[in-house]
């Protein structure tokens, strides 16, 4: 085939031909489609390009923007539907749910799909209309993924019954190499969460619980910020505690996750969370606030509710016990070999070849 279609809700600019993300998605993402076509032309939203040090990919021109790319989701769909006659025969990787997505899916219907199945239902319910949406994906899931060519999905609790006889479990995380179990550090308590700034990601629920932590501590957030107000929420007496240091390149937020000693995993709603897997793989203790995704990674006795304004202060003062902190650390090294480069790979690689190898039959 000529060219992939490949669907993602998350914004996109570009930079001296290379694309940029919003999120630190890896060069290597679009790499399994080598095999199966000339190009990947993304269908997404266009954004301004954002700061300097910010993600690029697209290396080799292999990934493109396509035309119907615009700068608001009404553009978007609007292009799509001008174009619907000519889509509906073109091949089409889907990440699902996403609002791009499930337009395509419900109104273009393309004879040729696969989805990446990345996170749950309830991925909208917090933003605007989020419940009418959260319904109609919950209403018509179960027939798109019996109609798709096959589902990946990126975490076990995901699977459901109604996926078709091609389908696996992949995360989109690879990790190249694993840690060794840590000791806690002197001083300050240094935490860390990767991610947008915003209320899906439960940034908001992780600067109100920093007020109840006794320790000495450091909170810093690595990502972009979507939410002004939760920065701007941070009392006066936890400013100099409190730290945003907006969208970073991958190697560099690695680099600053070696250099903290807790990452906390905060988010509402999500799929399977990379930056906490990478955040094990340098042997960090992780919390998790409750949710399926957290609880497929992280040790059950650190899984909290972060909406109780104590759990997280209680848990930071349980890890000052040695013994405790570096169980954890260990945990975070057997959870993150799960997912080296090599296991996740092979997954992929014969996902895709059962999809593609009859392509158009």
């Amino acid at each position: 085939m000529n060219t992939i279609y490949y669907v993602h809700d998350y914004p996109i600019g570009e930079r001296e031909g290379k694309l940029q993300w919003s999120v630190g998605l890896p060069e290597t993402y679009f790499d399994r489609f080598r095999r199966y076509t000339a190009e990947v032309a993304l269908v997404s939203r266009i954004r301004p390009v954002g700061q300097e040090d910010s993600y690029t990919a697209g290396r080799d021109g292999f990934v493109r923007k396509s035309a119907y790319s615009q700068c608001s989701y009404p553009l978007v769909l609007w292009s799509l539907w001008k174009n619907r006659a000519k889509l509906r025969d073109e091949c089409f990787v889907i990440n699902f749910p996403t609002v791009i997505g499930f337009f395509i899916l419900l109104f273009l219907r393309p004879r040729f799909y696969v989805l990446e199945h990345v996170n749950d239902s309830n991925l909208f319910r917090a933003k605007r209309f989020g419940l009418l949406v959260t319904w109609l994906i919950v209403a018509f899931q179960d027939r798109f993924f019996r109609s798709s060519r096959g589902v990946i999905n990126v975490a076990s609790y995901l699977t459901r019954d109604s996926y078709p006889p091609i389908s696996a479990t992949a995360s989109n995380v690879d990790v190249q190499s694993v840690g060794s179990v840590r000791n806690p550090t002197p001083g300050p308590i240094k935490i860390g969460s990767v991610g947008a700034v915003s209320l899906k990601k439960g940034s908001d629920l992780l600067v109100e619980a920093a007020k109840f932590i006794d320790r000495d501590f450091e909170l810093h957030f690595f990502g972009e910020v979507l939410d002004q107000n939760i920065v701007d929420s941070v009392p006066n007496n936890l400013k100099s505690k409190i730290f945003f240091h907006g969208m970073l390149r991958k190697e560099v937020v690695l680099e600053r996750l070696g250099e903290l000693d807790l990452y906390v995993q905060a988010s509402r709603a999500e799929g399977l969370p990379r930056a906490t897997i990478e955040a094990m793989s340098v042997g960090l203790p992780c919390i998790g606030n409750d949710h399926p995704s957290a609880r497929e990674l992280i040790d059950s006795r650190f899984i909290i509710s972060l909406g109780r304004n104590d759990a997280l202060a209680r848990k930071v003062e349980a890890l000052s016990d040695i013994g405790v902190y570096r169980a954890l650390s260990e945990h975070s090294i057997c959870t993150a070999s799960r997912y080296l480069e090599p296991k996740v790979l092979e997954i992929r690689t014969n996902f895709y070849s059962a999809v593609f190898g009859g392509c158009y039959d």
